[in-house]
């Protein structure tokens, strides 16, 4: 049987989740797990439903995205989440990152583009605007960490975090080291419970300022 990733979708517009949940159905290998309308709702039954990706609502009426992620990241660390909005503005989409989210989208991008960001989330990719990518290029400037806390991480760890501070995916990874996507990801869950953070664009923020790590090779999307 295939795999089917299973996304959930919070804004408090009712004609946005409906068109955003067919969306999802429609896409081959994807399937729209639940939706809720405030943020409220959703910490209260998200952690049951533990869907694959999360679609956030940037600006939710009760709670902003950074603070609705800063509460539910630490219930769903397997979930994945996109924040949604009409306008980015790169602090807040950039505070949103720093919360736990691995993408930011439109409102208004095309059906085609949007089974496209999905793919890349699927696979492991971050979805990051300029704007936010200077944001990360300023924190990795700004707070680099102490070299101590990496050498707990092993060798095939390193190599990993590595290759994601260059700016590669998990699928370009696991091509790399010869291995299976799955692999990976069980090495990144213990890259980011060893750094003490909960999500990859956390664990390469606080490791792109190292001797080792001077600049990333490239502006890092599509992180895995």
């Amino acid at each position: 049987m295939t795999n089917v990733t299973t996304v959930s979708v919070v804004d408090h517009d009712e004609e946005i989740r409906r068109f955003l949940s067919r969306w999802v159905d429609a896409a081959k290998g994807f399937s729209c797990l639940s939706q809720y309308a405030d943020a409220q709702s959703a910490l209260r039954r998200l952690p049951k439903d533990a869907p694959d990706i999360v679609l956030l609502n940037m600006h939710l009426p009760d709670f902003s995205g950074p603070e609705c992620l800063s509460r539910l990241k630490p219930l769903l660390s397997e979930t994945d989440f996109v924040v949604m909005t009409i306008w980015e503005d790169a602090e807040e989409t950039f505070q949103a990152f720093e919360a736990g989210a691995i993408g930011c989208l439109s409102k208004f991008m095309e059906r085609a583009e949007f089974i496209a960001a999905l793919e890349v989330v699927r696979l492991g990719g971050c979805l990051m605007s300029s704007g936010t990518a200077r944001k990360v290029i300023q924190s990795f400037r700004q707070k680099p960490m102490g070299s101590t806390v990496v050498e707990r991480l092993s060798p095939r760890e390193l190599g990993v975090l590595e290759s994601l501070v260059q700016g590669y995916s998990c699928e370009e990874i696991a091509t790399m080291f010869g291995i299976g996507i799955p692999t990976i990801n069980g090495h990144i869950h213990g890259i980011c419970k060893k750094l003490q953070v909960h999500s990859r664009f956390r664990a390469v923020t606080r490791c792109a300022g190292l001797p080792m790590y001077p600049k990333p090779a490239q502006v890092p999307v599509g992180l895995g």
